[in-house]
């Protein structure tokens, strides 16, 4: 198995998620305290992590809106990563 090939599978996945609104509070979490074992899959997540952050509220998780800048990054980084995967 490559790691490497399954790494980028993994981020590529919770990416659409983030995209499409459907990560839950857990999978955001554990997003955030993930640690790949690629540095350029790690600054990706990284900065992913960032944009997430979860806004505080009173006891209740709110995911934090994607601007379109944030919005236009990930579906960049997708994009490349999408050239990487072998399927």
């Amino acid at each position: 198995m490559d790691k490497s090939n399954e790494a980028r599978k993994h981020l590529l996945a919770f990416l659409q998620k983030v995209l499409d609104g459907s990560y839950t509070q857990n999978e955001s979490e554990n997003f955030s305290f993930l640690s790949y074992q690629n540095d350029e899959l790690e600054q990706v997540r990284e900065a992913v992590s960032k944009m997430i952050k979860h806004i505080p509220s009173t006891g209740h998780w709110r995911k934090k809106p994607l601007s379109q800048d944030d919005r236009a990054s990930i579906e960049s980084v997708m994009g490349e990563i999408k050239q990487q995967i072998k399927f």
